[in-house]
């Protein structure tokens, strides 16, 4: 069979994998041209900038321009994690092809096809999506700022900067593909999937290290000067103990206390816990960082400038991105649970055991998520509104969406297992 014929029989028998592929790039690309629009539109950044980000020689950072490119960076990330975690789920696929005869040319065509289909489906939606968007926010923007201007007028760079960007993406895909071919052999590919991961056993030491990181970080927010600047280099010190406590301390706590629980529910609902907070883990503390340097900068502009409703867009969609990129891996990978769990009813539990177990294991990840990161977020929200008491309703509607954003994450994907265990 050809090359062609094949990559789109695959395709077509693999529809459900490649729509979850898709609707990742459709939200990226949709949320890389909105925010090209920013950066190539005078009338978003030619206001005023930055207070008390100077640096030595007096310069000021422009946040119009330089917030909306952080989420491009982002983006740009977000679209390759997101592919090269769906090319490391067909390692199978790739050692069957192995076996067919592929060789490394083959490979190539085999994935620009698959991925050249994908685009031809995602790349118009993402653009009607994206200026539809656009034409909204630009509304809101200009009415908000008083900028007199059309708000149909998209800068032609927008797509162009976009297009160029999504080609050279494909080109590092394709260069990542190459590597992991390269390192890879049939038995290696073909055994990938059988591989079960396991929480390694860290030393106390050094776990206790990402927890005194955590806490005196958090003292140092505590005791820091009430300028608003000052919180960023404690509270992005304080993220990397966060981190390792979702990556090492939280996985242990949970792999030491189930073994008291053995034939019971949440034995694996603790297992299922911990692998979970392990591999989110760079996620989660991201996703931390970013809303905790944003609050200062946020609090300390004039709310009618081009900087404050750049950031605050910024905060909205990086919240968002971010969860959706965690719910993306968590979904690529119900495949393997699916198995443990289609086990499982083989061996006595129920399709209603196997449903709770879904929402308490749902229900504890979630809440670490919240809870961790709460102390900074509380104490930080608390100093602005001290010094600010009108700050009080911006503080707590920003709060409350991103707790909304974390409860609709959770509802998604225990209704997607959910939805899952009920077709097996």
């Amino acid at each position: 069979m050809k090359v062609f014929s094949l990559a789109t029989l695959t395709l077509k028998r693999n529809k459900k994998q490649y729509m979850i592929y898709g609707l990742t790039l459709i939200f990226a690309i949709v949320i890389h041209l909105i925010f090209s629009e920013f950066i190539n539109n005078p009338y978003l950044i030619e206001a005023d900038r930055a207070r008390g980000i100077d640096d030595p020689n007096g310069a000021d950072l422009p946040l119009s321009m330089g917030l909306p490119f952080l989420i491009i960076l982002f983006c740009w990330f977000m679209i390759i994690y997101a592919s090269q975690y769906f090319l490391n789920q067909k390692n199978q696929e790739f050692g069957i092809l192995f076996t067919c005869g592929f060789n490394l040319l083959d490979f190539i065509k085999y994935t620009l096809i698959q991925m050249g289909v994908v685009f031809i489906f995602v790349l118009p939606i993402s653009f009607i999506l994206g200026v539809l968007s656009l034409f909204f926010i630009h509304t809101k923007i200009y009415s908000y700022l008083g900028i007199n201007h059309s708000i149909y007028t998209i800068m032609p760079n927008t797509f162009l900067t976009t297009i160029s960007a999504l080609c050279v993406l494909v080109v590092i895909v394709i260069i990542f593909l190459i590597g992991q071919l390269h390192r890879s052999n049939i038995y290696t590919l073909m055994n990938d999937e059988n591989k079960v991961q396991t929480i390694y056993f860290v030393s106390v030491k050094k776990m206790m290290m990402y927890l005194l990181i955590y806490l005196i970080s958090f003292y140092s927010v505590l005791i820091v000067e009430e300028n608003l600047i000052n919180y960023i280099p404690p509270t992005a010190l304080g993220v990397v103990g966060m981190y390792g406590l979702y990556k090492y301390l939280l996985p242990q706590i949970f792999l030491k206390n189930k073994k008291n629980l053995k034939g019971k529910q949440l034995y694996i609902c603790l297992s299922h816990v911990g692998l979970m907070m392990k591999s989110t883990a760079s996620l989660i503390s991201l996703l931390t960082l970013l809303i905790t340097v944003l609050l200062p900068v946020l609090a300390s502009q004039n709310i009618k400038s081009n900087e404050f409703v750049t950031g605050m867009i910024c905060y909205l969609f990086i919240v968002v991105m971010v969860i959706n990129s965690i719910l993306y891996k968590m979904n690529m990978e119900k495949k393997t649970k699916m198995k443990e769990f289609n086990t499982l009813n083989k061996v006595g539990y129920t399709k209603y055991d196997l449903k709770r177990m879904l929402l308490k294991e749902n229900m504890m990840y979630f809440i670490c998520i919240l809870v961790i990161p709460l102390p900074y977020l509380i104490f930080i929200a608390k100093r602005f509104i001290l010094m600010n008491s009108t700050m009080l309703t911006f503080y707590s509607g920003l709060f409350i969406y991103y707790v909304v954003t974390l409860f609709i994450c959770f509802l998604l994907n225990y209704c997607v297992g959910k939805v899952q265990l009920g077709g097996q």
